[in-house]
């Protein structure tokens, strides 16, 4: 929660509170029920009432923010990890491939997260499992195909 919520929260509490003991001390003897009553809601409640929304406003605000943030540096990484993969020379077969600690290294994230982005790929049908004889895992792109490969693409027609 921020200082500044945090501020006006109190600002307006203490709003109320002044106005509660302005309520209390003034001579409404003269005044009918209803003016108390409504003087007590405008000068008191409202103001007490800000207050405590300007607190728990924020709470679901921040969540909404936090998962907007999150998704949006989800879509970064994953724009990011495909042009790290454009980027690459292609392999002998053509094709661009990462490992997971290339992406880690290349994007400055954690290896797990690395991971999971590259295998998020595979999900989406955009990248290829293979493994060195090593074991270590590879991703491959071949839907990124260099530029020589994209300068020969004929017509989906004409093929």
């Amino acid at each position: 929660m921020s200082i500044a919520r945090i501020l006006t929260a109190g600002l307006l509490f203490g709003l109320a509170l002044f106005l509660f003991v302005g309520f209390l001390v003034a001579d409404l003897s003269g005044s009918g029920p209803v003016v108390m009553v409504l003087t007590l809601l405008i000068a008191v409640i409202l103001p007490a009432a800000g207050g405590v929304a300007v607190l728990l406003g924020g709470r679901r605000h921040t969540r909404a923010a936090r998962a907007a943030r999150d998704v949006q540096r989800r879509r970064v990484l994953e724009a990011e990890l495909l042009r790290l993969a454009a980027a690459q020379a292609p392999a002998a077969d053509g094709r661009r491939k990462l490992t997971a600690a290339d992406v880690a290294g290349a994007l400055a994230v954690e290896p797990e997260l690395a991971a999971e982005l590259l295998e998020d790929q595979h999900q989406r049908s955009l990248a290829e499992i293979e493994l060195t004889e090593a074991g270590v895992v590879v991703y491959a792109f071949p839907e990124l195909a260099d530029q020589a490969a994209k300068d020969t693409a004929r017509r989906a027609l004409d093929v």
